[in-house]
């Protein structure tokens, strides 16, 4: 019985850790940096670990290499998510390269990089590895839109941020928290409350967190 409820504790414990981490991203999300500092200074619980961090600012800063080795210990669920996530991080390489009209030096990333990952990958990004290298001929001011990708060129932090979006999906939530978790979770439960209402009005005013959903049969439409 003290084990059971020893486990409970320690579960317990393990998702208001997670709760925190979701009030400092939502904090961070609005603005409010130093109040998020604060919670993450007074609760002990890091928003994202030190390797999380470090491969953030690799990929923002466009340090392919170390974002590379960083993420073999990203804690990916398994090796074609990891191969995935490599695959992901050559590819931004590549078209800011070609973007930047440096040919010779794309080809190079093509060849050594991207194309030794092509036996260990699934046939849908092999198809992918083989329309990356029809953009070799490319006009520079074409890639974006005919590789389907945010150009670096007026806005590389943006195309980056683009590209942490998509590597989210192959790491853990515990590595990296999914953008806007807390909202998320709250339009969630009011969509659930939502499907629950009896009486539920489409044109209803937009619903308050605060409190529990319920239509009054009032706002039937006659």
């Amino acid at each position: 019985m003290a084990e059971g409820k020893s486990e409970e504790k320690l579960a317990l414990a393990s998702r208001n850790k997670e709760i925190v981490r979701m009030m400092a991203q939502a904090m961070e999300d609005l603005g409010y940096r130093k109040a998020a500092q604060v919670l993450v200074e007074e609760s002990g619980v890091l928003l994202e670990s030190d390797i999380a961090v470090s491969f953030r600012e690799a990929i923002l800063g466009g340090d392919w290499r170390e974002a590379t080795r960083l993420a073999k210990v990203l804690q990916p669920t398994n090796t074609r998510d990891r191969l995935h996530i490599e695959y992901l991080i050559y590819q931004q390489d590549y078209l800011e390269t070609l973007e930047r009209g440096d040919t010779g030096k794309a080809m190079g990333i093509l060849q050594d990089r991207i194309s030794t990952l092509q036996p260990h990958t699934s046939a849908a990004l092999q198809r992918s590895i083989r329309r990356l290298s029809g953009l070799l001929l490319s006009p520079a001011e074409d890639i974006p839109e005919r590789a389907l990708w945010p150009s670096a060129r007026t806005n590389p932090k943006a195309s980056r941020l683009a590209l942490m979006d998509r590597i989210r999906r192959y790491v853990p939530a515990d590595v990296f928290l999914p953008p806007e978790r807390l909202v998320d979770l709250l339009n969630q439960a009011v969509e659930g409350q939502h499907r629950q209402c009896e009486y539920h009005n489409v044109e209803a005013p937009n619903q308050s967190f605060l409190s529990d959903h319920s239509c009054p049969r009032t706002l039937i439409p006659s």
